[in-house]
């Protein structure tokens, strides 16, 4: 009876060295590694629309990291009328060249609109936002 229970003692003990490496080494899983900083600037081709024009917005934007472009990556835009808190989707994503530049023509449809583009980041780079242009139609 004495050694059924050293027996069992020594079951437990087995039991629960196992148990707490098992605990441990999923404790001591690597971390996710820091997602690497992007910049999206933009540029607009005139800070003014036409008739003449035919109220086209032309606006290039480069993505980097770093003094990296990165190419074949997906750019968004959005737009809001001036004034406005609301950005809006103009549905328009464009690829990223090989020089971290898409470029997106848009009509214009108010007098004053606001534009900025997103970037929506990957599992290696982290997601930004442009600043905002503001156009207007004369």
């Amino acid at each position: 009876m004495l050694r059924t229970k050293i027996s069992r003692g020594l079951a437990a003990f087995a039991l629960a060295a196992v148990a707490t490496s098992g605990v441990a080494g999923i404790a001591s899983a690597t971390t996710p590694a820091t997602k690497k900083a992007t910049t999206l600037s933009i540029k607009a081709a005139s800070a003014t629309v036409t008739s003449k024009t035919k109220d086209k917005v032309v606006l290039t934007a480069t993505l980097k990291s770093g003094k990296t472009a990165l190419a074949h990556r997906s750019v968004k835009l959005s737009e809001r009328t001036f004034g406005t808190t609301t950005w809006k989707s103009v549905g328009t994503t464009h690829l990223t060249s090989k020089s971290g530049h898409p470029v997106f023509s848009v009509t214009q449809k108010n007098a004053k609109e606001q534009y900025r583009l997103t970037f929506a980041g990957t599992t290696t780079y982290a997601k930004s936002t442009s600043k905002v242009v503001t156009i207007t139609r004369k």
